[in-house]
């Protein structure tokens, strides 16, 4: 029976780097290594490992052919040649050793077609207006369309043909392929069609953060929260809204005692600032988009996007709960009265997509404090917030047409 040949120096030396349980290319075996000969040679001792059945090799991009870079693992084979036991060899699927090898591995695309990615990523389908008026303002719509279709001749993405008001367009949803680049697991949601209001709504909320981003202030987004991700008792949107609170009480104490105003009669007040107490004013589990500026902790505003497939009824309406939970009683109460008190200390704006829907909801909507505002007002009236000198917001005429998708 012929014996098996004994590694050389160079040969054990990649195999015990291997056996640390590592799935590794050339160029990484080269650098951990730091071997005095050249890549060219490491891929032909590779070779040679790989005929004895010592490692096996695995493509990271089976679709690119042999245009794939490679990807090496032990083998059980190669454990024993350096008197390592099998069982050292952990077994992996080769779509986990995949992972591993893209994990931190830049992609082959460009940064600005990464982004559209991950943007589809994170919005699941949008439309091309929408990938234009968020990632390219500055730019041509053509240029945006040139990315979309390089990326959809590559199989990242696929764009379905959808009629809107003016012109044909199209909405674009991630494939497997571009989900594996965006760092994402590839599910259902991402094949699902969209709704023509979900689109439009999805829209308006890419336009207020924009709008939220331009005028400099950060947002705390909306969680996605469910039965085995509840929501907390504190969530980062109350946390900010609690604290801009509290410096406005503790500048507003300072101020009265300031003018002669006696302790005593303060000390109710803050007893409370003290002991970070809000009461009702500000809502339990606020779920909403929050804007503020990290410098200035006074400075928080509640921004609301309206749906356009809602009515008065997203204001009014009390939510129907199939649990209760005792230690939320403010989530029975209708969003409108839920930012009622706060409207009082700090903005709390409606936002809409166009005058005509802001219109028939500010009846109701701004005798309880809350502003009403289209979209593109939005970051205006944050500027304003931020620099009070500023010019007050205009409302354009309601001429003005609807913003397309």
């Amino acid at each position: 029976m012929k014996s098996s040949p004994c590694p050389t120096p160079a040969q054990r030396a990649v195999l015990e780097l291997l056996a640390d349980g590592a799935v590794l290319t050339v160029c990484q075996i080269h650098e951990c290594l730091n071997l005095a000969c050249g890549k060219r040679a490491l891929e032909r001792l590779l070779v040679r490992l790989e005929a004895h059945g010592w490692v096996r090799r695995l493509a990271i991009y089976p679709e690119r052919g042999r245009a794939s870079e490679q990807g090496w693992i032990l083998c059980p084979a190669g454990a024993r040649a350096v008197d390592l036991p099998p069982a050292q060899v952990r077994p992996r699927s080769d779509a986990q050793i995949r992972r591993l090898l893209t994990a931190g591995m830049p992609s082959a695309l460009g940064s600005n077609k990464l982004t559209v990615l991950k943007l589809l990523a994170e919005w699941k389908q949008l439309t091309t207006t929408h990938i234009h008026q968020y990632l390219h303002p500055d730019r041509s719509r053509r240029y945006t369309q040139q990315l979309l279709h390089d990326l959809a001749a590559r199989g990242f993405i696929r764009g379905v043909a959808y009629s809107t008001w003016a012109r044909e367009e199209y909405y674009w949803m991630l494939l497997a392929r571009g989900a594996h680049d965006a760092g994402c697991a590839y599910g259902k949601q991402y094949r699902r069609p969209p709704a023509p209001q979900t689109l439009r709504h999805r829209g308006l909320q890419l336009a207020l953060i924009a709008q939220a981003q331009g005028a400099g202030w950060f947002l705390i987004r909306p969680g996605v929260y469910s039965a085995a991700h509840p929501r907390p008792l504190e969530t980062p949107q109350r946390r900010k809204l609690v604290d801009a609170f509290l410096e406005i009480e503790g500048r507003t104490l300072n101020d009265l005692m300031a003018r002669g105003v006696a302790w005593y009669e303060l000390k109710d007040r803050m007893d409370r600032h003290q002991r970070r107490q809000v009461g009702a004013l500000v809502p339990v589990s606020p779920n909403d988009y929050v804007a503020y500026v990290p410098y200035r902790t006074e400075l928080a505003a509640v921004l609301i996007p309206h749906p356009s497939y809602a009515g008065l009824r997203f204001w009014t309406r009390k939510p129907a709960f199939r649990y209760r939970r005792p230690t939320f009683s403010d989530e029975r109460d209708s969003r409108l009265e839920r930012y009622r008190r706060l409207a009082r200390i700090l903005p709390v704006i409606a936002v809409f997509g166009t005058p005509e829907e802001a219109d028939a909801c500010a009846s109701i909507l701004a005798p309880a404090g809350l502003e009403v505002l289209v979209v593109e007002e939005v970051g205006p009236r944050l500027a304003q917030l931020a620099h009070p000198a500023a010019p007050a917001v205009r409302t354009p005429p309601k001429s003005l047409s609807p913003s397309v998708w």
